[in-house]
């Protein structure tokens, strides 16, 4: 059987990346990718390793997880599929000293895979201010795509990830870099088309404000969540910014108006 585009990727990310899990596990994650397992039988068969390992923690299975929904957006619901099969998994018992408490709950509201990925999604956004890489931005986009996701489907709880990552794209000044916005404005909207009415009822005032929006505010109250839209609104009429950043812009600003107008 010809090797699937899955196959060639990882064969690629092996050649450039130390941080891979093992051979077995790599070839459970494929197996799933490629449509040949469920996801119940690829949790299991993906942790396996770390399960039965004495010291093992799943901290490459999260890595290649990640890298795979920077590459492939079109796999993000059976990765969300995959994680909530592990999310089920039983914890792992290992043998330990005398009182410490020989169970490990790594898979039970995968509490280690929500920090890891706060930390690789902060180190993804720095990469793209430094580096003008397109697929580095497409991948960025693409991630927290797939951080939107897990917000709609309820795998976590992500409302400050929603309430940062608008922030940066909405309330932060970016004259002297505005293409960044053809990252950012793209990332940004993910919350809004996938997760809008629950952006909509949270609090939205759980991180302060950026410059821009603190700016407005010295003039009077402002709502963050009309701050935004008329943001989304402006970036339609930004002629440096590319026509698929522009049509985003309107298609976001209307939603959000359509979600206040059903909210009330």
């Amino acid at each position: 059987m010809s090797p699937t585009a899955y196959d060639t990727w990882l064969v690629g990310l092996r050649e450039d990346n130390e941080s891979m899990p093992s051979i077995d596990e790599q070839q459970a994650f494929l197996d799933f990718l490629n449509q040949k397992t469920t996801a119940e039988e690829a949790a299991l068969a993906y942790t396996h390793g770390v399960t039965n390992a004495k010291y093992q923690d799943p901290d490459s299975l999260w890595l290649l997880l990640w890298q795979a929904a920077q590459e492939w957006p079109e796999t993000h619901q059976c990765l969300v599929e995959l994680l909530k099969a592990i999310s089920h998994l039983p914890p792992i018992t290992r043998e330990g000293k005398v009182g410490e408490n020989p169970e490990l709950d790594y898979w039970s509201g995968l509490p280690e895979f929500e920090f890891g990925l706060r930390e690789y999604w902060d180190g993804q956004a720095t990469r793209v201010i430094y580096n003008a890489e397109p697929d580095i931005h497409s991948g960025f986009i693409n991630l927290t795509s797939f951080n939107a996701r897990l917000f709609r489907d309820e795998v976590f709880q992500l409302e400050t990830w929603a309430i940062m990552t608008l922030s940066i794209a909405l309330e932060k000044d970016y004259e002297s870099q505005s293409h960044l916005l053809d990252t950012f404005i793209p990332a940004a909207a993910q919350y809004i088309l996938q997760t809008g009415p629950a952006v909509y009822k949270c609090d939205k005032e759980i991180i302060f404000a950026g410059p821009l929006l603190e700016k407005a505010r010295e003039k009077g109250p402002v709502e963050r969540w009309g701050f935004w839209k008329e943001r989304f609104a402006s970036v339609q009429n930004r002629e440096h910014l590319k026509d698929s950043t522009r049509a985003m812009g309107k298609e976001v600003a209307d939603r959000m108006q359509k979600i206040e107008k059903d909210s009330h």
